[in-house]
C-alpha cells in the first residue's frame, strides 16, 4: 500500500517512468527477476537459539549469527558513542601566488575645495613588472582610522598594459583641512592582494598664490643734455619759499596799522567839529596845494 502523490499512484508513476508495470509475475522481466534475487537473499534465519546467542556473544564480534565469521564488526551497543570517522585527507594547497605592489598618487596637493584632481597608479609583480587587466579599488578616510568606499571613483578601469590606472575626483568640505585616501588590490588566483600607502591630500579655501618672479628694473635711459640757450625754471621746495612767506606777512601786518591809523585819523577830525574845520580851512588857504574833499568833510592840507 503506497499514498498517492500529485503526480498519481505509484504504479502508475513507475509504469510511466520505466514502461512496465510494478507489480510483475515472476520471471516475467528483469525487474521481477531482480526481485526473485532480493527475497532469496532475505531468509530469515531460523536456528537461533540460546545456546548459539551465548557462544556469538563471548566471540565479541569475531563469530556472525551464523557461526561464521562477519563480513562487518558488530555495531556498538546502544548508548555507547561510536567513535568518529577518521578526518578526510586534507586538499593540496593551492599554488602560489605572484606577490604585488599598488602604488598611489594625486595630480596636485594641495587642492582647491571642490577643485578636480586626477588620482592615478600602478599596480606591479612583486619583480616590478606592470600587472594589467585588473581593477584596483579607491578608499577614503577623513581620520585614518574608519575608512569607506571613494564614492566619486570607487572602482578605477582596469589597468592598462603599463599597468596604470587613474580616475577623477574632487575633495569636498570647508576650511582648510587634509582628507586620506589609499588604494586596495583585492587579488585573484594568480596575484596576492595588495594596499598602497596612505595619501594625504591637503584641501584649502583659496589657492595659494605663487610668488612672482622679481621684475628687473628697466635699464636707465641718458637724458639729453639741457639747451644752454633755455633754462627750465627750477621748482621751488617749500623750504625754499620761507622767506618769502615771511615777508609778505610782515608786509601785511604793516597795511594793517596804517588802515587802522588812518581810520583813527578821520575819527578824530570829525570829533573836533566845525570850527576846526574853519581854521583847518585857513590854513590850507595859505598852502599852494590843498585837498579839498567833495563832501566838505575831510580837508588835509598836504
Amino acid at each position: 500500500m503506497t499514498e498517492r502523490s500529485p503526480a498519481g499512484s505509484v504504479q502508475d508513476e513507475f509504469n510511466k517512468v520505466w514502461g512496465y508495470p510494478l507489480n510483475a509475475g515472476v520471471g516475467a522481466n528483469g525487474w521481477a527477476r531482480d526481485l526473485d534475487k532480493i527475497f532469496t537473499n532475505l531468509y530469515v534465519v531460523d536456528s537461533w537459539d540460546k545456546a548459539t546467542w551465548l557462544t556469538v556473544s563471548a566471540s565479541n564480534g569475531t563469530v556472525g549469527v551464523g557461526l561464521g565469521i562477519p563480513r562487518v564488526p558488530w555495531a556498538p551497543e546502544f548508548g555507547q558513542v561510536p567513535p568518529p570517522p577518521p578526518p578526510p585527507p586534507r586538499p593540496p594547497p593551492p599554488p602560489g601566488l605572484a606577490g604585488t605592489t599598488v602604488m598611489l598618487t594625486t595630480s596636485k596637493s594641495p587642492s582647491e575645495i571642490n577643485e578636480t584632481v586626477t588620482v592615478s597608479g600602478r599596480l606591479t609583480d612583486a619583480s616590478g613588472s606592470p600587472v594589467a587587466g585588473r581593477v584596483v579599488s579607491l578608499e577614503w578616510s577623513a581620520d585614518q582610522t574608519t575608512w569607506s568606499s571613494e564614492t566619486q571613483i570607487g572602482q578605477f578601469p582596469a589597468a592598462d598594459a603599463s599597468g596604470t590606472f587613474t580616475g577623477r575626483m574632487a575633495f569636498r568640505g570647508s576650511g582648510d583641512h587634509s582628507e586620506f585616501i589609499r588604494a586596495r588590490f583585492v587579488g585573484d588566483a594568480t596575484f596576492a592582494t595588495s594596499l598602497s600607502l596612505v595619501v594625504t591630500q591637503a584641501v584649502v579655501s583659496s589657492a595659494i598664490a605663487t610668488p612672482l618672479a622679481p621684475t628687473t628694473p628697466p635699464s636707465p635711459i641718458a637724458e639729453p643734455p639741457a639747451t644752454p640757450a633755455r633754462s627750465e625754471p627750477v621748482p621751488m621746495t617749500p623750504k625754499d619759499l620761507l622767506p618769502t612767506m615771511m615777508l609778505l606777512a610782515v608786509l601785511s601786518v604793516l597795511l594793517t596799522a596804517m588802515a587802522a591809523f588812518l581810520c583813527r585819523r578821520v575819527r578824530m577830525d570829525r570829533s573836533s567839529g566845525p570850527r576846526s574845520r574853519a581854521g583847518r580851512r585857513t590854513n590850507a588857504s595859505r598852502r599852494p596845494l590843498p585837498f579839498d574833499d567833495s563832501d566838505d568833510d575831510l580837508e588835509y592840507p598836504l
